[in-house]
């Protein structure tokens, strides 16, 4: 608690009681009341909307603490209208520097952070935010909030970017575009399987003729083979035949002339013998 003391000399002093512990304020002193900006009760459900006054008490936590709030109105640089959603988590670091900089401090953190969003997305035209607004979850997109929160004594830790809410009509739009591209991408993926099975089966196809041709070119070489084999066998058995003609031949010449010798040893008389061989084969006709 933020306690004031009266001196009675017309000065008030302030200091500060921490708890957990029971404070009974003595007759010169009282207890701060804060009167931050706080939920608005009226807004309609889902919607996190603040307003001045709206949070009373006497008791500040200085334990880590969050607040959700949406930036409402903002517009593209295409004039969509969007309502921004955000969580904002921080913690009072400087009680002291707060009490002396700012009678309001989540007002301070509010417009800060409502200034921040609203470059963000008049920057930005609609695809371009859909695209980019993961950026919104770091700090780095929220120069004001944390500079200004540092110098009241606030340090804000993180900020989530819960999504955001447009018009219906955008809203519509969006969801037909979100629907338009589900089907262009499944009818994408889906041609490319139908393409990658085309190119399998062309492969087989392809393979399966490529492995006929082999066989039948294996085919007509084991066919032109056998056919080669079987010309030498009939070529050699040929030659062979050829040979053991001239062969006998030639040993038949030996028998000849080892029985004409014979008959020449033994006082044949050569010529008369060849002559009545030849006799033996002329015919005589004779006529009258």
């Amino acid at each position: 608690m933020v306690m004031y003391k009266d001196s009675g000399d017309g000065n008030v002093s302030r200091h500060i009681v921490y708890g957990p512990a029971v404070c009974v304020p003595q007759s010169n002193e009282w207890a701060h009341q804060f009167v931050w900006t706080g939920k608005d009760h009226n807004a309609p459900p889902l919607v996190n909307r603040k307003t001045p006054g709206s949070l009373v008490f006497h008791a500040i936590r200085l334990v880590p603490d969050q607040m959700y709030f949406d930036v409402e109105g903002t517009r593209t640089a295409d004039d969509a209208l969007l309502d921004v959603r955000l969580m904002i988590f921080y913690q009072i670091t400087d009680l002291d520097l707060m009490m002396d900089r700012t009678q309001d401090p989540l007002s301070e953190l509010i417009n800060s952070v409502t200034a921040d969003v609203m470059s963000f997305v008049n920057a930005n035209n609609f695809e371009n935010f859909k695209e980019n607004s993961n950026a919104l979850n770091t700090l780095d997109a929220f120069p004001h909030l944390t500079s200004r929160s540092k110098s009241i004594g606030i340090d804000v830790s993180k900020v989530v970017f819960r999504g955001y809410v447009s018009a219906n009509s955008l809203q519509q739009m969006h969801d037909e575009s979100i629907e338009t591209r589900t089907k262009l991408k499944l009818q994408q993926e889906t041609e490319l399987v139908e393409q990658e099975l085309a190119d399998v089966k062309q492969g087989r196809i392809h393979r399966r003729d490529h492995e006929d041709r082999l066989e039948a070119q294996r085919t007509q070489n084991h066919k032109l083979e056998m056919e080669e084999k079987f010309r030498q066998a009939a070529l050699k058995a040929t030659q062979e035949e050829h040979e053991q003609q001239v062969l006998q031949r030639k040993e038949l010449q030996k028998l000849e002339l080892s029985y004409f010798d014979n008959l020449r040893g033994i006082g044949v008389d050569m010529t008369k013998y060849f002559v009545s061989q030849n006799e033996k084969n002329v015919k005589v006709v004779r006529v009258d």
